[in-house]
């Protein structure tokens, strides 16, 4: 498995996510319902994204903080509430808020 830091982007933590999750938790979460229109589109719109690199920029003292609906977040990182989250990790929900 590659450390942390060598993870990318959001498909290489869907591959860890492949390898480390039991096998009825991994079919739970990376299937669509119905016809999987919503996981088709999802996988595209991160496909549109593109970073600009910045080339010789100082990057040894970065702020990511922001706010996420008024609240204040250290990392600007989303997690939509979901079912089932014991089927990834024994404690839920509650490791997702961590």
């Amino acid at each position: 498995l590659p450390g942390l830091h060598e993870m990318l982007n959001c498909f290489d933590f869907e591959q860890v996510a492949k390898l480390k999750m039991p096998r009825e938790g991994w079919a739970y979460y990376s299937s669509g319902a119905d016809d999987e229109i919503t996981l088709r589109e999802n996988h595209n719109a991160f496909q549109r994204i593109w970073l600009k690199p910045r080339v010789l920029v100082n990057v040894e003292h970065i702020d990511m903080s922001t706010s996420i609906l008024g609240h204040a977040s250290s990392l600007p990182l989303y997690i939509s509430a979901t079912a089932l989250g014991k089927l990834a990790h024994p404690d839920g929900e509650t490791a997702l808020t961590r």
